[in-house]
């Protein structure tokens, strides 16, 4: 938890961040100097983090759940009576794993 707190702590979540300058390593330079970043950039960073630490993680990929629609394709925004939901690009996501022992992944 206190690195997934030092990331949310320090580092601003941004939908697109710029190319990373000449030169540079692209982690360190989101870390350390444009604090900014999003969910790959965090879920690697803190993978890098606890595995520095003796700690096993690894990388997941995939997708919220999207926005509900019913049956005549309106959005819900009660996503809790929603029987179908609608999963676009924008619903890609990126999150750390950790193994626990004797509980797993």
């Amino acid at each position: 938890m206190a690195i997934t707190n030092y990331l949310r702590q320090n580092i601003e979540y941004a939908e697109v961040i710029p190319a990373t300058p000449a030169g540079k390593d692209t982690l360190e330079w989101v870390l350390f100097e444009y604090k900014k970043a999003y969910c790959v950039y965090y879920a690697t960073s803190e993978i890098l983090m606890l595995r520095s630490l003796g700690i096993p993680a690894r990388m997941a990929v995939g997708f919220s759940q999207g926005a509900g629609f019913s049956e005549k394709k309106d959005i819900i925004e009660d996503d809790r009576v929603a029987r179908r939901f609608l999963v676009r690009e924008k619903n890609a996501h990126a999150w750390p794993e950790v193994y626990f022992p004797g509980i797993g992944w």
